[in-house]
């Protein structure tokens, strides 16, 4: 069974990249994609996706805050940030609020789709 991902992602283009990288794995589906978390909690939750693919720095506030809001919806989900940002604090932060990896944005898309099958298994 394909591995459900949403993605929450404050650029529209890299959103659309990551969506098409998603695609291409024949063991990933894309169930929806947002540039927020907040307005979309509802939406994302309805889909309950395996894993979440979130960046730290998104328009409508701290992809922190929404791994922590995310986790206590969907307990089960698997949540990895995708950030540009590789500050140490914002890595911790992130990994205390509860997500479970966390990737820099200059990744490769073999490397992300690499470890959205690692964290669906229960790595890290």
């Amino acid at each position: 069974m394909a591995i459900t991902v949403a993605i929450i992602e404050g650029s529209a283009g890299l959103c659309q990249e990551l969506t098409a990288t998603i695609a291409r794995d024949s063991g990933c589906f894309c169930v929806c994609a947002c540039q927020g978390w907040r307005a979309e909690t509802g939406r994302i939750s309805r889909f309950t996706p395996d894993v979440i693919v979130m960046d730290i720095n998104l328009p409508d506030g701290s992809g922190i805050e929404g791994v922590a809001r995310l986790k206590r919806l969907l307990p089960h989900t698997q949540i990895l940030i995708f950030s540009a940002c590789d500050d140490h604090e914002q890595i911790f932060e992130a990994l205390r609020a509860g997500a479970s990896g966390y990737l820099l944005k200059r990744t490769a898309p073999r490397e992300l789709l690499s470890a959205i099958h690692e964290i669906k298994r229960g790595g890290v």
